[in-house]
């Protein structure tokens, strides 16, 4: 990407999962019955049905991040992040990323983005922050 255009405002790349109870169970194991596996267990506390760890829509938000910077996100990236509402199973989240700023780094280009992940409603249930440094190609 041309470091021109990586003015405030410009929309990375996005990245989009549907969040099925099996995915739910591989972050846990078929066997733990809890709020986040087990139907019962989350209508038990009041919840309509399984919800999703916080650590989904996070990797759903370092895989997007990771496709924009690439190795330079895995070995030195940062994220600050907020969940404001539930994932629940069957939902699809979507994380997003807006460029805040950018500016001349020794390796690079410093990447500053405002982040999150919503629903197919479009309600949002995580917001943050991420850097990283955006590499120049040769």
């Amino acid at each position: 990407m041309n470091m021109m255009e990586l003015k405030p405002g410009l929309e990375i790349p996005s990245v989009s999962k549907h969040v099925t109870l099996e995915r739910v169970r591989l972050f846990y194991g078929e066997s733990e019955k809890n709020i986040h596996t087990d139907e019962a267990a989350a209508r038990e506390v009041g919840l309509p049905c399984p919800i999703a760890p916080a650590l989904m829509p996070t990797a759903f938000l370092s895989e997007m991040l990771a496709g924009f910077f690439g190795k330079s996100w895995i070995v030195g990236g940062a994220i600050a992040l907020t969940f404001t509402g539930m994932v629940l199973a069957g939902d699809i989240i979507t994380a997003r990323g807006v460029v805040e700023e950018s500016e001349a780094d020794d390796s690079g280009t410093r990447v500053s983005l405002k982040v999150w992940c919503e629903k197919q409603t479009g309600s949002r249930v995580v917001v943050g922050r991420a850097s990283a440094v955006l590499v120049s190609s040769p």
